[in-house]
């Protein structure tokens, strides 16, 4: 998939982080996903993009995990780029890439979003930042790089459309509703 991203996540990894998150965002897009704000299902999606895995998204993510700093990377090390990490301090765990994107989104069902009026506005201090950078619907690559850190795994993985204070993470609506013309479907994700 990245040949020229030796050294870094194998095919295997790149895939399980590719797929976990579209299976996540298409669950998110039907309205299978509880909000732990209210205790029901999460509202539809209507503009949800499919991911596609970028290589290059990829490296910045592999560079800052392997210095194995325990912070967000600074933000001119990823020019228009939002970042997830996660550190796992059992050495061994399985499958670093499933357990980090769930991690991340699962902030939906354990704080939850408002979404009365039929917004779902984001604000940093909500508490639910992975989420929403893994659920912004405009966001339509990703690329992601597990780290063996001396006494810790570190997980990071980079988008291409940075959250925004009092913006919406998503449009509510039907599924694929407000996807571009000409632009299929496919489990509730537009697939550009």
């Amino acid at each position: 998939m990245c040949s020229g991203n030796i050294g870094m996540s194998n095919d295997d990894e790149r895939n399980a982080f590719l797929s976990k998150h579209n299976e996540l965002r298409s669950n998110l897009a039907r309205g299978l996903v509880k909000n732990g704000k209210t205790n029901s299902y999460a509202r539809r999606a209507s503009k949800m993009n499919k991911l596609k895995y970028d290589c290059s998204a990829e490296k910045i993510a592999y560079n800052w995990a392997s210095k194995c700093i325990d912070k967000q990377s600074p933000k001119e090390q990823r020019p228009g780029l939002v970042e997830n990490r996660y550190v796992f301090n059992n050495m061994n765990i399985n499958n670093p890439p499933l357990r980090a994107s769930n991690r991340w989104f699962n902030e939906i069902t354990t704080v939850g979003v408002v979404q009365d009026n039929g917004s779902n506005y984001f604000t940093f201090s909500l508490g639910i930042t992975h989420f929403a950078k893994m659920a912004w619907d405009s966001a339509t690559k990703m690329g992601c790089a597990v780290y063996k850190c001396s006494t810790y795994l570190h997980a990071v993985c980079e988008y291409d459309s940075p959250v925004k204070d009092n913006a919406q993470i998503y449009k509510m609506g039907p599924p694929c509703h407000r996807c571009p013309s000409g632009v299929s479907c496919s489990s509730g994700l537009c697939v550009v």
